[in-house]
C-alpha cells in the first residue's frame, strides 16, 4: 500500500531564528515528497511544484500545487507591510 505523502507545511519563524534556512527545509521536505511520487511512478503530467504563501512576516506555508509545474517553486504574498 503506498504511504501518504506530506502535500503542505506551515513554517512559524521566531525572531532569533533564520527563516531561509527554515523555508529551505520545509521545501527540502516536499521536494523528498516529490520524488516519492515519481519513484513510485506517479505520471509526469500529476506531479505538482511548491507554492510558498507568507502570510505575515513571521508565517509561511507551502504546499504542493498543481498550478506550479513540477521541479519549480512559486511564491506569493497575501501580507502586506
Amino acid at each position: 500500500m503506498p504511504q501518504p505523502t506530506r502535500q503542505n507545511l506551515e513554517v512559524i519563524v521566531d525572531p532569533s531564528e533564520d527563516k531561509y534556512a527554515l523555508l529551505n527545509e520545509a521545501e527540502a521536505v516536499l521536494r523528498s515528497a516529490i520524488e516519492a511520487q515519481r519513484l513510485a511512478g506517479t505520471d509526469s503530467q500529476n506531479l505538482r511544484g511548491i507554492m510558498v504563501t507568507r502570510h505575515d512576516s513571521n508565517r509561511y506555508t507551502l504546499r504542493l500545487d498543481e498550478t506550479v509545474p513540477y521541479g519549480e517553486s512559486r511564491e506569493t504574498t497575501l501580507y502586506r507591510a
